[in-house]
């Protein structure tokens, strides 16, 4: 979780929050995820079956994870042979989780995240994962347009978000006490099309093994659960001429390239 940015040029952010969002919010992280070694291990599968594809195949590429949390794409770029990534967060409780699981990456802490972006860039990669819905609305197209000024031509940038196009969308969107904003397939697409990027995909992930999502039997069968719900009520919508979002699945992943010519 990242991109709170504090420089005066921007509304006043209430420091009880910042200091909930840097120091609370790092207990509420480890309760909702395992970092045992089997679902790390599964994590690394899932990060990589969906944006693997999309990464730069040079192993010395400068790829950066904004909001790292507690490093699990950072393990799963250190285990698919990227000899440098780097993460940043703005908790140095996360920052700390973060440098014991990812153990040979770099970890950094940051008050200003597009400051710490544009000081040390360029990259070849940004992965945004679980990050944009923390960030306030008034704050969402300075952060992306200083995404995009710290990669390279050409880059790639990969971002997930609870998809609000959801036939269960109240779950995901209120889970978190932190979530600012929402957004759909083609909200997020209109964002990043109007600040600039370019071949812009957006896809419902590969679903991680259920140990990665869950505590419990009883959380995977209502997982389970809810999934059946879902596709019984869009059948039902569709056959009843509803309009039905093309994407329903529970989380939102996009693509999208910054113009120019990539340099690999």
């Amino acid at each position: 979780m990242s991109g709170i940015d504090l420089n005066e040029d921007h509304q006043p952010i209430d420091h009880m929050q910042i200091d909930y969002l840097r120091l609370g919010y790092a207990e509420f992280y480890v309760q909702e995820n395992q970092f045992d070694q089997q679902t790390l291990d599964d994590l690394a599968d899932y990060y990589w079956a969906n944006y693997g594809s999309f990464l730069p195949k040079d192993p010395e590429a400068r790829i950066l994870d904004v909001g790292c949390g507690g490093g699990q794409f950072l393990r799963c770029l250190e285990q698919k042979g990227y000899r440098s990534p780097i993460g940043v967060d703005i908790s140095l409780n996360m920052v700390r989780l973060a440098s014991t699981v990812a153990r040979n990456s770099q970890v950094d802490l940051t008050e200003d995240t597009e400051r710490y972006l544009k000081e040390t860039g360029p990259y070849d990669a940004i992965v945004i994962d679980d990050v944009l819905e923390h960030i306030p609305k008034h704050q969402t197209i300075p952060f992306l347009l200083s995404v995009k000024e710290a990669l390279r031509p050409g880059a790639t940038l990969l971002i997930k978000v609870p998809n609000m196009g959801a036939l269960f969308v109240g779950q995901s969107r209120y889970i978190d006490f932190t979530h600012e904003v929402g957004y759909t397939q083609e909200s997020l697409h209109q964002v990043l099309k109007d600040i600039g990027y370019v071949d812009i995909t957006l896809w419902a992930p590969i679903p991680p093994p259920p140990n990665c999502l869950t505590r419990s039997l009883r959380r995977a069968l209502g997982n389970f659960r809810r999934a059946f719900l879902s596709a019984a009520i869009e059948r039902t919508l569709v056959w009843a001429g509803y309009s039905v979002p093309k994407i329903t699945s529970e989380l939102l992943m996009a693509v999208a390239r910054k113009p120019g010519q990539a340099t690999d």
